[in-house]
């Protein structure tokens, strides 16, 4: 196990294909509290509507496994920002200033989209094995028009 959120619990696979890649498998009904088919729907809508952005996790594809969705993303060698900096020293210059300008840059696609993040957090922050960050988009939702009363 990769490990596990309040609303699902994350797996290591590998596809079965030429490509032999490492896969997450988020199983949204493995996990402390199981949530509808309307929310499965709208994480997955999400993960769709963020498009294409280096610095945001990338959807892979979805999959049933025992009557159950799961959703597959990019894998993240060095885990969440939260244990990789047990691992690793990300306070290096170097090191703090590339993960801090792939956030920034992540966050601005999403608001650029329309889109606002409601889970900014360490553990919602992934890292590839050279520290550049991908956001997990799973929180992302659409901004509603904001209208003054004038």
């Amino acid at each position: 196990m990769l490990g596990e959120g309040h609303f699902a619990a994350t797996y290591e696979a590998e596809m079965v294909d030429t490509t032999k890649e490492q896969v997450p498998v988020k199983n949204l009904n493995n996990s402390k509290f199981s949530i509808s088919g309307m929310e499965q729907k709208k994480e997955l809508s999400c993960l769709l509507d963020v498009g294409d952005h280096r610095n945001l996790m990338k959807f892979v594809g979805i999959m049933a496994r025992s009557g159950a969705q799961c959703f597959l993303t990019e894998f993240c060698e060095l885990g969440s920002v939260d244990g990789a900096h047990q691992k690793h020293d990300l306070t290096k210059p170097a090191t703090f200033w590339r993960i801090a300008h792939g956030l920034f840059c992540g966050i601005e696609h999403l608001h650029s989209n329309r889109l606002i993040h409601r889970d900014i957090a360490c553990w919602n922050l992934l890292l590839k094995a050279n520290f550049e960050i991908r956001i997990d988009p799973q929180y992302a939702h659409r901004k509603t028009q904001i209208h003054s009363e004038a």
